[in-house]
């Protein structure tokens, strides 16, 4: 994801205003990061699944998942107008329940209504004490027409985004896992944060991979964001880089990174996180960008399973840490000031992944 591309913009998550959300929550378990200068105190909308939807499944509903081609209508009437069709596998955080209907947003932000018997219903997160027993969702960056940062023979960032996604999946063992989505579609950044909020996970990450570095360095240039405010983001983020440069270092090629390489936050005009995704997140989130899709050599390493699996191997063992050792990760570091970049949000024309 280049630096002009990095930008995720803060109307993204405003675009939620159903009237079962939850607008504004306070961060009461975020004790403060420590920061060069004061900012100001930031908020923003959280998606949250009404206790109604006990009587439905016998317990909280969180999020769902289609199993066949499913209606999304305009109201919770089943001769109601379509407002999109979805094909099986997306996820759809839950907003609002009436009576065997549950209320969803789509991944191109409709807002719709889809029946209780045509969904599997997924459950909020319990508390977990140790990565098998967590619930933990996966972010692949861009996909359908939004495909990244694209490197010097083609490779649209997407693509190994995806990858990785999957293989991450694969390497968590028996915890639940959820990815944002599971295929090369267009998805809006709040309905990812929605998904991640309204199973109530305990960690969300986001898998890029960058553009447009600083210049040439000694070693992998992989950098993670965190929630500025959230010391369990700070750590994960710290954890992930450790693993990510750790298991890079074993491809070497003529590594490229920006001057600020390592975990670090990001802040807006307004004091709060830059990114969309880390805003608008109510639980423990990173953005990782593991290698520069526009460094030729580090563009031929992404089109490799092996080097793929590496990094998902690696962010697994940083999520292993995060939930069952103290450990505080490394690699902090205080951020140069970068200029605003293009709009994160939805194009124009959206299409949800039909069947």
């Amino acid at each position: 994801m280049s630096r002009r591309a990095k930008v995720i913009a803060a109307s993204a998550v405003a675009v939620l205003s159903m009237t079962a959300i939850a607008a504004y929550l306070a961060r009461s378990d975020r004790a403060p990061t420590p920061s060069p200068a004061p900012v100001a105190s930031s908020s923003s909308p959280e998606l949250v699944s009404p206790s109604a939807t006990d009587e439905i499944r016998g317990d909280p509903v969180g999020a769902l998942r289609t199993t066949t081609s499913t209606p999304v209508r305009s109201s919770p009437d089943r001769s109601a107008p379509l407002v999109s069709r979805l094909r099986a596998g997306i996820m759809l955080p839950v907003v609002e329940t009436r009576r065997d209907f549950f209320g969803v947003l789509t991944p191109c932000e409709v807002r719709g209504w889809v029946r209780a018997d045509e969904v599997e219903a997924l459950s909020r997160a319990n508390t977990a004490d140790n990565l098998d027993n967590a619930t933990v969702v996966i972010d692949a960056g861009h996909g359908g027409s939004l495909p990244g940062s694209v490197g010097p023979t083609g490779l649209r960032e997407a693509e190994p985004n995806l990858a990785i996604a999957r293989a991450l999946a694969g390497h968590l063992g028996r915890a639940r896992v959820f990815l944002t989505r599971d295929g090369d579609y267009t998805a809006g950044l709040a309905y990812r944060n929605a998904i991640a909020n309204s199973l109530g996970a305990h960690a969300l990450v986001s898998l890029h991979n960058n553009a447009d570095p600083d210049g040439p360095f000694e070693k992998p240039g992989s950098e993670t964001y965190y929630q500025y405010r959230s010391t369990a983001s700070k750590r994960l983020s710290g954890l992930v880089y450790e693993e990510l440069v750790r298991a890079l270092a074993r491809f070497p090629v003529a590594w490229v990174a920006d001057r600020d390489a390592g975990a670090k936050y990001r802040l807006n005009s307004g004091g709060a996180d830059y990114y969309a995704l880390l805003r608008g997140s109510r639980v423990p989130a990173v953005i990782v960008e593991s290698l520069f899709v526009s460094n030729r050599p580090e563009e031929e390493l992404l089109r490799r399973p092996d080097v793929l699996d590496a990094i998902a191997g690696a962010v697994a063992a940083a999520l292993k840490r995060f939930f069952e050792t103290e450990d505080p990760g490394s690699g902090f570091v205080v951020p140069y000031p970068r200029e605003p970049g293009p709009s994160g949000r939805l194009p124009a024309t959206c299409n949800d992944p039909g069947p």
